[in-house]
């Protein structure tokens, strides 16, 4: 008697980064954020007037799915990725803010998503202070997902690789100071 097998679904492999790190941090002054706990905490400080204070991940993305797990301890930052080989400048007329280049794709926390440099408000009524989000950057499919893992609140965009080519990579840019997120 003969026995056949179903066929084979494989399941895609998730690589869950636990090694990023932030390596190269952006502002107009230095005193505005420091990089902390051996590149793993982006801190941002309070002063006069609009700061912006914006962090690249280590890795390159270029294929595979691959969560990172961030917290927010303090503020409403922005978390998404960019194109590592478009380089990080401020968008003329943005006062400074480094998430409305073309080249990024995520979301201001609880205020707004970005695509290609555009900011969309939705706005909502709780802090993110605590939470903690997992970002899932899904190179084959190039989409990009959020899920606050407190609130099981999960988003979803398409990223055009004509404005963010491969290799993606970590982008995180705190808007309002003070703030403060973590790898984990």
């Amino acid at each position: 008697m003969a026995h056949s097998l179903p066929p084979s679904t494989e399941l895609p492999v998730v690589n869950n980064v636990t090694d990023e790190k932030f390596v190269d941090i952006y502002t107009s002054h230095k005193e505005k954020g420091q990089l902390l706990d051996n590149g793993r905490t982006l801190v941002g400080f309070q002063v006069q007037g609009r700061a912006f204070v914006a962090a690249l991940g280590s890795h390159s993305y270029s294929s595979g799915i691959h969560h990172v797990r961030i917290r927010v301890d303090k503020g409403i930052p922005f978390l998404g990725i960019r194109s590592r080989s478009i380089p990080l400048v401020p968008r003329e007329g943005s006062a400074g803010r480094h998430c409305d280049s073309p080249s990024a794709y995520g979301w201001l926390i609880n205020y707004a998503i970005n695509r290609n440099g555009l900011l969309r408000t939705e706005l909502q009524s709780s802090r993110p202070d605590g939470d903690i989000y997992t970002l899932t950057l899904d190179c084959d499919q190039r989409r990009l997902s959020l899920v606050n893992e407190n609130t099981n609140e999960q988003r979803e965009i398409e990223v055009d690789i004509h404005h963010t080519p491969f290799p993606w990579c970590l982008f995180v840019e705190h808007n309002r100071m003070p703030g403060q997120l973590s790898l984990i």
